[in-house]
């Protein structure tokens, strides 16, 4: 038997570290009490609704706002508490704008050039970082003969190019239009893993976060919500703000007990153990129908509209009490407006004390 006890094992040092932080302008708070870690190699979002703080705590972790309160630390070492303050530039921070904010009379290498230091190995630094977002024949270019994805890529190779501790993401992708949105923000994730970057992602668009953080903070009136992966935020949501924020929420007014709600569909299955009057939340993907096969047949409702997307498509179902419920279908459905269906859902779902002033459908 060993006579050496246990050493615990050592947590690894967070990348980013914010604890207790709060700022205050013209005496309203707009952060209060903010804490979060973000991991090293992990994409972080903050995301909430405009004038949550968002924009304002990441502009203290860049050093380009004084936080009243709180400590922030980057890679373990504290750049900002009530005694220390590391100015931006010192930092070791790379900063991605919502306009990109390149220099126009600059050429591509010198745009991402601007932010390292003079010497031999500069030249070579600035054609990996080029190689690394696909731009390195484009380098002699101007950003005015560039397309709005590839400026946003020369922006990404500035903001990596010397090898900051932190790459920060103010609203990237917001300029592009949807469609370019969606490939250009598929890149940069695939450029921020390749480079093993940590990244901290500022969005309000929750498609955004869902689909590129590994880890989302869910800021509401400048407080943390929620910290956790896209999937634990949908489906476990910590409070109704987070269940309506992220993706798409109804909720259905029920008598709880124990792990069963008695709705106006029937019984629904919880995941958290209630009693008394609750609010269901439902997504519409987690509503199922059933085409009624007779006027007898003591359906649930009437199907009154259809929305067509194409991959998928959304049923409001009039339910005979006099609520409405959507439900999201693939695209071959076979069910139409007027028909009338059987109401049920799939798995367990979440439930909520119920908010004043609500009528009995949750609405």
């Amino acid at each position: 038997m060993s006579h050496f006890a246990a050493q615990p094992m050592q947590q690894p040092v967070p990348a980013l570290s914010v604890t207790g932080l709060g700022k205050r302008f013209d005496g309203l708070p707009v952060v209060q009490d903010l804490a979060f870690d973000a991991r090293e190699g992990e994409l972080l979002a903050l995301l909430g609704p405009s004038g949550c703080g968002k924009t304002t705590t990441l502009r203290i972790i860049a050093g380009l706002e004084r936080q009243d309160t709180g400590t922030v630390a980057i890679a373990g070492v504290t750049v900002a508490d009530d005694s220390t303050f590391v100015p931006a530039e010192r930092r070791r921070i790379g900063m991605v704008f919502q306009d990109y904010a390149l220099f126009p009379h600059m050429s591509v290498a010198r745009n991402v050039a601007y932010g390292l230091k003079r010497g031999p190995d500069n030249r070579e630094r600035v054609d990996a970082v080029l190689r690394l977002v696909g731009l390195l024949d484009l380098k002699d270019r101007a950003p005015a003969e560039l397309s709005g994805g590839q400026q946003q890529r020369v922006a990404l190779a500035r903001a990596l190019a010397p090898q900051p501790d932190l790459v920060m993401l103010d609203e990237p992708f917001s300029n592009l239009d949807q469609k370019l949105r969606v490939s250009v923000r598929r890149e940069v994730k695939q450029i921020l893993s390749d480079a093993g970057a940590t990244a901290i992602l500022v969005t309000h668009d929750q498609e955004e976060a869902l689909s590129l953080a590994d880890r989302i903070v869910v800021m509401n009136r400048g407080r943390a919500e929620q910290v956790g992966a896209p999937e634990e935020l949908y489906h476990r949501p910590a409070s109704r703000f987070v269940a309506s924020f992220i993706g798409d929420a109804q909720f259905l007014r029920g008598e709880a007990r124990d792990r069963i709600a008695h709705t106006l569909i029937g019984d629904v299955p919880l995941v958290n153990e209630s009693h008394g009057p609750v609010d269901v939340l439902l997504r519409p993907e987690h509503v199922r129908l059933e085409r009624a096969r007779s006027e007898t047949s003591g359906r649930h409702g009437t199907v009154v509209a259809r929305e067509y997307f194409g991959h998928h498509q959304l049923l409001t179902v009039a339910i005979d009490a006099g609520h409405s419920i959507v439900a999201r279908l693939g695209a071959y459905s076979g069910i139409r407006p007027g028909d009338g269906v059987w109401v049920s859902v799939r798995g367990a779902m979440m439930a909520f004390p119920p908010e004043a002033g609500e009528g009995p459908d949750g609405s």
